[in-house]
This record gives C-alpha cells, sequence and structure tokens, in this order.
C-alpha cells in the first residue's frame, strides 16, 4: 500500500470516527453493503476516487481533506470548505486569481474565501430580488 492510500485510508477511518459513526451507520449514510467499510478500512480493499467522491459530496467536505495528512488537514480544512462550497465557475475564477496574485499565506487566503462567499451570497439574494 502506498503512502498516499495509507494516509486515505486513515484519514477516512478518523473522519468517520471524529463524527461518531459506527461503520454500519456509515454505510447506511451512502447506501453502501455493511461489508464494504471495514475492508476499507482495514487496507483490505483500496479507496477508490469514486468512493472517495461519493463521501465528500455526502458530507460536504472537500476530497482534499481525505488526501492531506492530519496537520495538513486541520489546519485547512475550513479554508476547503469555503473553497467546496462555491459554485465551480467561482471556485475556479478564486483558484486563478490566487495564482495570478501568488498568495501562499494561509491567513490571506483564508480572508479572501471569506469576502469572496459573502460578496457571492449577498449577489446571489441580490438576483433573486430582481426577478
Amino acid at each position: 500500500m502506498s503512502d498516499l492510500e495509507e494516509r486515505v485510508r486513515v484519514n477516512m477511518r478518523n473522519f468517520r470516527k471524529r463524527r461518531k459513526l459506527s461503520q454500519k451507520q456509515f454505510c447506511d449514510a451512502l447506501g453502501w453493503g455493511y461489508h464494504i467499510l471495514p475492508d476499507l478500512e482495514s487496507g483490505k480493499t483500496k479507496w477508490s476516487l469514486a468512493r472517495i467522491d461519493q463521501v465528500s459530496q455526502h458530507f460536504e467536505i472537500p476530497p482534499d481533506f481525505f488526501l492531506m495528512g492530519e496537520d495538513i488537514m486541520q489546519e485547512h480544512t475550513g479554508i476547503l470548505r469555503l473553497l467546496y462550497r462555491l459554485e465551480p465557475e467561482k471556485r475556479r475564477s478564486l483558484r486563478k486569481i490566487l495564482r495570478e496574485w501568488e498568495v501562499t499565506d494561509i491567513r490571506v487566503i483564508e480572508e479572501i474565501l471569506k469576502f469572496a462567499r459573502r460578496f457571492f451570497q449577498a449577489g446571489r439574494r441580490g438576483t433573486k430580488k430582481e426577478n
């Protein structure tokens, strides 16, 4: 098993435990048979991108959450959630801006994302009133 596969396996198990979900509850929430999760958590079966995507969409967690190490995951989770909840076009626009501005300070990125989220939400409310 590669380091990345091991990291995903550990992060998924830790995520489920932090949510205080049993393996059965987790499987039920995703519509999986109960036998699947024990094999995934033990490493007997590898996590597929489709399964990672299904978990991330169901729990509204960016897939990056499961791919990063524990230390990085704790630091960036709030930022990733903000970015993940934006519509795809707005997400691409923000990523492009951050790259062009060469913004690397995590606190600055977090503030930009908070501002952008409020800005996009205000715009969404404004368009509803106009229609």
